[in-house]
């Protein structure tokens, strides 16, 4: 990922802005923060590390595409043995009132929710090729926010709903493993890659690559 979009570490744990806030974290070594609670929903997309996150009591060991879900006013942490090893991961802040929108506008928005409230967490865990989906909205929201292009507001907020819904498909499909899942995502997402790369030489080897899948 381009090291612009990535964020140096803070161990601020209140929001500046109104409705969500999304930050990626590359850190050479593990910086945690004592445990503590926000008034707001915490997205933890885990992607590298030695990490358990400790939550009100519960300890969870966290693995490479971990995506968990921590309510307003649960106590929670991230503890570490080997502070030494690459630290990374996505951090997404959605403000109780913005979910309280979203969930007015589609019950769709509310499955981890209730999922969370049951447990006082959520977690759940992506394939490889349901990790690509992620980040690929992932990454679109983190670009938009760095861009200055025009309607970005709206873009912003249509990207924020998107990696939410995102979320919930994928927390649902796990729960219902006969629905259509995220396999028929990479199938279209590689579709359009190559529509958009023709002029390109691509190869079997490429692809693979690009969409961190086997051949």
């Amino acid at each position: 990922m381009k090291k612009y979009l990535q964020t140096a570490f803070s161990s601020r744990q209140y929001m500046v802005s109104k409705d969500f806030e999304i930050y990626y974290y590359n850190d050479a070594h593990f910086s945690g923060v004592k445990s503590h609670t926000h008034t707001y929903y915490e997205f933890y997309l885990f992607l590298e590390g030695d990490v358990t996150m400790l939550i009100d009591g519960t300890s969870v060991s966290l693995r490479s595409g971990d995506v968990l879900l921590i309510p307003p006013g649960v106590p929670h942490h991230a503890v570490s043995p080997r502070p030494d090893m690459p630290y990374r991961r996505f951090v997404f802040w959605v403000s109780a009132q913005y979910f309280e929108h979203l969930v007015s506008l589609s019950d769709s928005y509310r499955y981890v929710l209730r999922k969370a409230a049951r447990g006082k967490h959520c977690l759940f865990r992506c394939d490889r090729m349901g990790l690509h989906a992620l980040q690929g909205k992932v990454f679109q929201l983190i670009e938009e926010q760095h861009s200055d292009r025009f309607g970005k507001d709206i873009k912003l907020s249509l990207c924020a709903n998107d990696l939410i819904l995102q979320i919930n498909r994928m927390a649902y499909e796990q729960d219902h493993p006969d629905t259509p899942s995220a396999s028929m995502d990479l199938y279209e997402n590689i579709l359009q890659y190559i529509e958009d790369h023709l002029e390109e030489e691509l190869t079997l080897d490429y692809l693979a690559g690009a969409f961190y899948v086997s051949k």
